[in-house]
Formats: structure tokens, C-alpha cells, sequence
């Protein structure tokens, strides 16, 4: 098909193609067992994996191929051949989905009675996941109380050590607002 396009007095002649429509074919969704061996696996090698890039232990090599290792056994249970980004993607939504749920049964135990317990259950799948999962991760740092009270001793030490894991430098605005000393 030939088409006709004027700009600025000039008109050009090009050719159109008309291209099919394709409908996208969705992936089947992982089976039970396929979630339960990608989080074991990756439980088995999450110091590779979920490691920092830092000194000569952990390497993007060493992380891409355990994250190849993880989908090769993720494949010897599945009906479906899986992908290392599936793989890499289905692992980071059940994170996410098991930090959602984490938090929602922490904001509820921390709330006050009146009315009926909200007990959470967790999948095998999400068990594996939450294990692998720091309480800092699912809960976020402690704030100091309504009253504005600095924090307690254990909390102090629990900041601490978060902030030498993450090299955050003392002293900062960030510290201020948890009731460390100038």
C-alpha cells in the first residue's frame, strides 16, 4: 500500500505494510510444586542470590549462574518450560506478595482488641519465602513512640546494626528522627 505525506510543503511517498495481529499466548501459571522447588532452590544458594555484589564472593557470574542452576531444576518438575526471567520474576512477586501479607499480620497484632483475631496461614511456598526474609524487611525500622520517647536499647542496637549492613553514615538526618544524640 502506498501512502502520500506532506510536511512543510514536501511531499513524500512511502510504502505501508499491513502487519497481522498477533494475540499474545499467556504463560500457564506455576504449579504448586514448581513455586515450592524455585523457592527452595533459591533458598539453598540466596546467599549467591540475593548476596550484594561486594568483594570476590559474590559475582554477577556466580548470581546468573545459580539463577540458571534454580531454572534448570525449576524445569526437570514442570510441564512447562520456564524461562530464568520467569523464574527470576516469579520469585520477586511471591516476595512481595509474602511482605504484603507479613505486614498485614504485624498492623494487626499491633493493633488493639475489639473484634475477631485475624489468624494469617501461609502456603508451604510462602513459609519457604518468609524464612528467607528479614524482620526489618517485613516490619520496616522501629519509629519512636507516639509520645516522641527515643527508642530502647534494643532498638538502638537493632538501627545500628542495620545502618553498618546498609553503610549509612552516623549522624544524619535519619538517625535524628529515631532519637539518636547529635
Amino acid at each position: 500500500m502506498r501512502a502520500l505525506f506532506t510536511y512543510c510543503g514536501a511531499t513524500v511517498e512511502f510504502l505501508t505494510m499491513a502487519l497481522p495481529y498477533v494475540k499474545h499466548q499467556r504463560r500457564p501459571k506455576f504449579s504448586e510444586t514448581e513455586a515450592l522447588t524455585l523457592v527452595e532452590e533459591v533458598e539453598r544458594r540466596r546467599h549467591i542470590i540475593l548476596g550484594r555484589l561486594e568483594g570476590s564472593k559474590v559475582t554477577g557470574e556466580k548470581k546468573q549462574r545459580a539463577w540458571e542452576e534454580v531454572t534448570a531444576l525449576v524445569n526437570e518438575v514442570s510441564r512447562v518450560g520456564r524461562t530464568e526471567e520467569e523464574c527470576r520474576r516469579k520469585f520477586k512477586d511471591l516476595r512481595s506478595l509474602v511482605k504484603v501479607k507479613a505486614g498485614k499480620e504485624q498492623r494487626h497484632l499491633a493493633g488493639t482488641g475489639g473484634g475477631p483475631s485475624d489468624t494469617t496461614s501461609y502456603t508451604a511456598v510462602e513459609e519457604v519465602v518468609l524464612r528467607m526474609m528479614s524482620p526489618v524487611a517485613v516490619t520496616g525500622l522501629p519509629l519512636p513512640d507516639s509520645q516522641g520517647a527515643t527508642m530502647s536499647k534494643g532498638n538502638k542496637d537493632k538501627l545500628q546494626l542495620w545502618s553498618m549492613q546498609h553503610k549509612l553514615i552516623p549522624g544524619l538526618w535519619y538517625l535524628h528522627r529515631w532519637g539518636f544524640p547529635h
